[in-house]
Order: structure tokens, then C-alpha cells, then sequence
């Protein structure tokens, strides 16, 4: 009832929904989460969003991006990207996949994000990923991808394969399978209520504007539908469709899938992710 900071409201406002949810109380956990989300002031534009995800469609056809530079292949691990909407299932999947000894998992990276951003700075101020992705040298490109490798692979070890799951890199999926010519992609999907609600119930601390308002969050699933589709049919690179619903009801099926996607072979430890001593620093901890 006294004034707090925003983030305090925002914090304590999820944790007291969270606490009315599990005892059954919708109606007043829908509202704490609520009065939490309106302590993020920050306004989304949806369509700025639907704008981008247009621009994307438009131009990143598997004819147009072949075009792009490609960066010359480094040594290293093989780079495999988790992507989705957050609460989708991709930390449940990098858990999974960590737990294989040839894999490691090298969690929600914020390397990449950074990367394009500064990629976008000196290439093409004012403009896009895509205006930079077009502008990009093969050395350039190269550059780039040694500048990740040298922070996401520094304690892989000996694995074969690193994975990174930051859950919107999915927006740029045809600039990663240029950078990194030999990666693959395992994209988590979950039913979209449920996602999106998951989304409006947790504590991002402040990351994602769009997950405070329902109507917002559907806006964007909705391009996040029509994006990850273009990618079924344009992307250049492996592309692996995770149903999170699947996952869970049936893991060994699921995990014997994902690891003939990888080509890595099978191993009982992947399903004794649990017991492992890694700590999960996001919402799914």
C-alpha cells in the first residue's frame, strides 16, 4: 500500500501472484500480476513490431540472403542456437542438451544481441540487422563470429557443441546461418495461451516490454508465428521444430530426436538433467 520503487512493485507484485496461483486464486493472482506489469513504465508498439517482422519476410527470402557474405568457417565447437518465445521450453531443452558429455551449455548469452547492435552502429546507423546483414564482408563476417566464439566457447572444453539460449535470437536466424556456417537450430514452441500467459505471470526484470499487457503479448506471438514460419520455408541451415508439449510427454523420444538432429549419439545422461549442479539464471529456475 506505500509507495515503492518499480522495481519493487514489479517484484513484489509477481511474487504475491505467484503466491494467489498456487492457491487457487486466479482472480486475484491475475490482478497482482497485473498491478506488477504497470510498474514498467515502458510503452511497445506492436506495430512497429508487425512493421519489422514484414521488412524481415520481405528480405530475407533464401534467394536474397544467399547473396549476403559468408564468414569463413573457424575451429571450434559446433554452435547450436535454442531459440523461441521465452517460457516456450528453452531452458528446459538447453538443460537436456547439457547434460550430453559432448555438449556445452553455455546458457542465455548476451553476446550476440550486442553484437548485432554494434554491427547495426557501424554499418548502418539509423537502419536494421538487415541493412547491416546486406553491408557485411566475408571479413567483416568472420570477425564477427571469431569475436563470439572467443566469449560463448572459452570454458566448452572438449565438447563438440556449445549451445546459446537466448530466447529472441530467433529474429535473426539468416544472419546467424551466415556467421556461422555449420550451426543448427532447435526452435522451442509451446501452446500460445499457455506461453503467453506464462510470459504475463513472470518476472523479467525489466527485459521484455511486450510481456505486460495480454494484448500485447498477442501481438506478438502472432509475428512470432509468421517469422518462424518464413523460416521453415527460407532459411539456409538446419532447423529443428521442438513442440515443448511433446517434450514433456514423452522426454526420450523427444531427447533421441533432437540428438539425431545434432548428430550426437545417444546418451542415458540427458535424462538426468535434473540431477545436475548447473544453476539456471532465468525465469525457469
Amino acid at each position: 500500500a506505500g509507495p515503492l520503487p518499480a522495481g519493487g512493485r514489479f517484484t513484489l507484485g509477481h511474487v504475491l501472484g505467484d503466491l494467489h496461483d498456487k492457491r487457487g486464486d486466479t482472480e486475484s493472482a491475475m490482478r497482482c500480476h497485473g498491478q506488477a506489469n504497470t510498474a514498467d513504465d515502458r510503452i511497445y508498439d506492436p506495430e512497429r513490431q508487425t512493421t519489422i517482422v514484414n521488412e524481415t519476410l520481405k528480405r530475407s527470402t533464401r534467394s536474397l540472403v544467399a547473396r549476403w557474405a559468408r564468414a569463413r568457417p573457424l575451429p571450434g565447437p559446433r554452435m547450436v542456437f535454442i531459440v523461441g518465445m521465452p517460457r516456450s521450453g528453452t531452458s528446459l531443452t538447453e538443460q537436456i542438451l547439457g547434460a550430453h558429455p559432448a555438449v556445452h551449455p553455455g546458457g542465455e548469452r548476451e553476446e550476440l544481441p550486442r553484437l548485432v547492435d554494434s554491427l547495426i552502429q557501424r554499418l548502418a546507423p539509423g537502419g536494421d540487422w538487415l541493412d547491416a546483414a546486406e553491408k557485411l564482408s566475408v571479413d567483416g563476417l568472420t570477425d564477427a563470429a571469431a569475436w563470439y566464439r572467443e566469449r560463448v566457447c572459452a570454458q566448452a572444453g572438449d565438447a563438440t557443441v556449445v549451445t546459446d539460449k537466448m530466447p529472441l535470437n530467433y529474429r535473426y536466424l539468416a544472419l546467424l546461418s551466415r556467421m556461422f556456417p555449420n550451426a543448427a537450430f532447435i526452435h522451442t514452441k509451446r501452446d500460445a495461451l499457455d506461453t503467453a500467459l506464462s510470459c504475463y505471470f513472470a518476472s523479467f526484470n525489466f527485459a521484455y516490454a511486450f510481456t505486460n499487457r495480454l494484448s500485447w503479448l498477442g501481438y506478438w506471438v502472432r509475428d512470432h508465428d509468421r517469422l518462424v514460419t518464413h523460416w521453415l520455408a527460407e532459411l539456409d541451415a538446419p532447423l529443428l521444430i521442438s513442440p515443448y508439449e511433446a517434450l514433456v510427454g514423452d522426454v526420450e523420444a523427444r531427447v533421441r530426436t533432437m540428438l539425431t538432429f545434432l548428430d550426437l549419439p545417444w546418451d542415458p545422461a540427458c535424462l538426468a538433467f535434473h540431477e545436475s549442479a548447473r544453476t539456471v539464471n532465468t525465469a525457469s529456475y
